[in-house]
């Protein structure tokens, strides 16, 4: 759903992390959202649909049915992934690697930019092998599961996607999109 990919691009362009975003949502400290409420939100970030959208929205974000959206359900609608993998019932290592790395970025509200740069140690404009095995440790430090050396390589070779041995911003920023999980 498009209204679900350009909610998501305006989240993961707010300063903070997306918890905070959330509980600025929610206007009146229930600890959930209502409908109401997330439509002003989105109203407030220049994101108004027509009636009809935004109750497909809605019910594309209250993923229990319930009525109201907690921060589980807000999170997993705006869950990262990146583009080039679809949904299978034999997820690889390889795409549950790209989602993690992904959701750390999202959920921590780390601009692409920002990211790039903390990776480009030398300021090159491109980041070496090395330079991201290095931003990659701090990664580690903070997900679920730390990546393995065979992880680290298999999104380097996902990254660098004209195989010249550095990630180019073009490149850095290709290899992440925020999606619908649709």
């Amino acid at each position: 759903m498009v209204a679900l990919v350009r909610i998501g691009q305006a989240f993961f362009r707010l300063e903070g992390s997306l918890l905070e975003s959330f509980e600025r949502f929610d206007t009146n400290g229930d600890g959930v959202l209502q409908a109401t409420e997330l439509e002003a939100a989105l109203a407030q970030l220049g994101l108004a649909f027509p009636a009809q959208v935004f109750r497909k929205v809605w019910a594309a974000i209250d993923l229990d049915g319930g009525g109201t959206v907690d921060y589980k359900e807000f999170l997993a609608a705006f869950s990262v992934r990146d583009k080039s993998q679809r949904p299978a019932a034999h997820d690889t290592w390889q795409q549950s690697v790209l989602q993690q790395v992904a959701n750390v970025l999202y959920q921590h509200r780390v601009h692409l930019r920002a990211a790039f740069r903390l990776f480009d140690a030398d300021k090159s404009g491109a980041i070496s092998r090395d330079e991201f095995r290095a931003g990659i440790s701090t990664f580690n430090a903070i997900l679920d599961h730390p990546l393995s050396e065979d992880q680290v390589e298999a999104l380097l070779a996902h990254l660098d996607t004209n195989g010249d041995g550095y990630i180019s911003y073009a490149e850095f920023l290709e290899g992440f999109h925020v999606v619908s999980l649709e």
